[in-house]
């Protein structure tokens, strides 16, 4: 396992511009900005967890996959790596093996929300449903924000109608 050592990020703003820049769906200018940054900064989590959602939002599978090992090897205990694996997996139509990933590092995974609420959905889109249904009710106990997402998510329809109010 690497030994990663953190440091301060030489220029703080710049990733954090970076980072809004993608919150405000200004792509582009994130991936730019990104793109000016010390090597170091991009393997920081949030440097390289920015990357990672990036290179999902341009389509580009194969590259956020490679990120999502990297975010693995380099932060193992950290859930990002394992929830945007298996997220990218899922979207490239491997849905088994998301669901794989993230009961592999249940331990890693097992408090967050987003990572429930993906398993949930993973086990609906196998017809899994009871066991969907338990995982995303927990996601949206755990934070209840997730309820919203959950009534127009395509991967819960065939169990939108049995989640609890």
């Amino acid at each position: 396992m690497p030994n990663v050592q953190l440091h301060e990020p030489t220029d703080p703003r710049a990733l954090r511009t970076a980072q809004g820049y993608y919150e405000l769906g200004m792509t582009s200018d994130s991936q730019s900005l990104l793109a000016q940054l010390p090597a170091e900064d991009k393997l920081r989590p949030d440097g390289l967890e920015l990357s990672i959602l990036l290179e999902l939002d341009t389509g580009h599978y194969n590259e956020a996959l490679e990120l999502c090992d990297s975010a693995i090897s380099l932060y193992p205990n950290a859930p990002f790596g394992f929830v945007n694996k298996a997220f990218t997996l899922h979207e490239m139509n491997r849905t088994p093996e998301s669901l794989q990933i993230l009961e592999e590092a249940h331990l890693v995974v097992a408090v967050e929300p987003t990572a429930i609420y993906n398993r949930g959905c993973y086990l609906a889109c196998l017809k899994r449903n009871t066991e969907g249904i338990f995982w995303v009710n927990k996601a949206i106990r755990l934070d209840p924000k997730l309820r919203d997402h959950a009534e127009t998510d395509p991967d819960l329809l065939a169990i939108r109608h049995r989640l609890e109010p």
